[in-house]
């Protein structure tokens, strides 16, 4: 999670495309936070355009955040997450609609998946305490008692995980068709 939202599913060591080479596309998954916000893709409601990095970004400065640091550069995830820990109530605004809508989507992946674990990373998943709550309140309003105490953790690859996940792919390639 930082610029976009991806995602994959990996059973039993393989990673699962899908029918139509697409399996992953959690940025894609509609959520109740995103109602009629208009995503890339075309679609709306999707969780990508408003809790990826650049969807906390447009919603920190809508609710009247500086969309610029005090040297006229843009503002950036980084400095909206500090300004949070600082008690600022927009950026705590932006990071918990984002995090909400993570915890609700990951929710509903896990009752329909079960998986033994969900891993985050990517720099939104280094948000800190606003993010985190809300992403803990948007899981437990989504999802089912049986798969409630799935673990979220985080990976521990950083924002190295997408270059070392396509090198593993390119010298081994694990990846399974989803029937």
């Amino acid at each position: 999670m930082g610029t976009g939202i991806g995602g994959a599913f990996v059973e039993r060591g393989q990673i699962m495309l899908g029918s139509h080479n697409e399996a992953g596309h959690i940025g894609h998954m509609v959520c109740t936070d995103a109602v009629g916000v208009p995503c890339s893709c075309g679609a709306t409601g999707h969780l990508e355009p408003i809790a990826a990095g650049p969807g906390i970004i447009e919603r920190y400065i809508e609710l009247g955040g500086d969309a610029t640091l005090e040297d006229g550069t843009p503002i950036d995830g980084a400095e909206i997450d500090r300004r949070a820990a600082r008690s600022d109530k927009n950026a705590i605004a932006a990071e918990a609609r984002s995090g909400h809508a993570i915890g609700e989507v990951l929710g509903s992946v896990c009752n329909m998946l079960d998986p033994d674990c969900v891993i985050l990373s990517g720099s939104v998943a280094q948000c800190g305490d606003a993010w985190r709550y809300a992403m803990q309140r948007g899981w437990h309003e989504a999802v089912m008692m049986p798969v409630s105490d799935t673990p979220i953790v985080s990976g521990e690859l950083g924002g190295n995980a997408p270059l070392i996940g396509a090198a593993e792919n390119a010298v081994n390639s694990a990846y399974a068709e989803l029937s």
